[in-house]
């Protein structure tokens, strides 16, 4: 069943962010198209039913299925360069998938969601710089009503969905109203936003290794500092990355 504009809009309730929404059936990624509408307006929402090349970190390609995976892309402005974005970003997707479904949902480091050390979700976040404001595009693609046999037989054992977890069919479109309202509160959250990323951390305190650029650390996960980046202990060196992938 294709996503249902109307029926989003009455979950959204009254508040503002999240009413600029566009539907499209198909499309490459969700992330061009909003580069190619966001424009003059404050903040837009580009959600899609297929998805044929969407994009994932470091040039991969997110998998997804045809009305069963939820493919949306969130551009809004800000006046300041935001380093805490991966962070609210990836906790909104969080909460919202384990509100919606009541799974145990957690986040991989930066942008992963998983359960059961399956990866359940997937976020790009691309910035631009226009007229002194930065623009953020963030794409997140969820893995929400896949059945086991949809997987490719390469992803079975890496990737899950809210379906299979749960083993109830999920909405699409209370499951998107509910990742805005969770970032827009996330938005205006800086108080309690890394005590909350950590708490929904799927490695907090666990032994991982880091791949950092050529580089693969074997070391401790302590959690994320001040602007987002991986606290990584090893070989009794505390160090510091802003990018790297964490695998468990």
């Amino acid at each position: 069943m294709q996503f249902n504009i109307s029926k989003y809009l009455k979950y959204l309730d009254s508040q503002i962010f999240g009413k600029n929404i566009e539907y499209i059936k198909e499309t490459q990624s969700t992330n061009e198209d909003l580069w190619n509408k966001i424009n003059d307006q404050k903040h837009c929402i580009i959600v899609a039913d297929s998805q044929t090349k969407g994009k994932g970190r470091r040039g991969s390609q997110w998998y997804s299925v045809k009305e069963k995976s939820l493919t949306f892309s969130v551009g809004f402005k800000k006046e300041h360069i935001d380093n805490l974005i991966h962070i609210r970003a990836s906790l909104a997707t969080c909460m919202a998938i384990n509100k919606v479904s009541n799974i145990n949902a957690q986040i991989k480091w930066p942008n992963d969601i998983v359960v059961n050390d399956k990866k359940i979700s997937g976020i790009l976040i691309e910035t631009k710089i226009n007229k002194q404001k930065t623009i953020y595009n963030i794409g997140v693609g969820i893995n929400v009503n896949l059945e086991s046999s949809e997987l490719d037989n390469n992803l079975i054992n890496s990737m899950s969905s809210m379906l299979i977890e749960s083993k109830q069919v999920q909405n699409r479109e209370l499951l998107l109203s509910e990742f805005i309202k969770f970032l827009d509160f996330t938005m205006n959250d800086d108080d309690d936003i890394i005590r909350n990323w950590m708490e929904s951390c799927a490695h907090l305190d666990s032994e991982i290794f880091f791949h950092n650029k050529n580089n693969v650390i074997r070391g401790t996960f302590l959690g994320v500092n001040s602007i987002g980046e991986a606290i990584i202990k090893s070989n009794n060196k505390i160090q510091h990355y802003a990018n790297g992938i964490v695998e468990l």
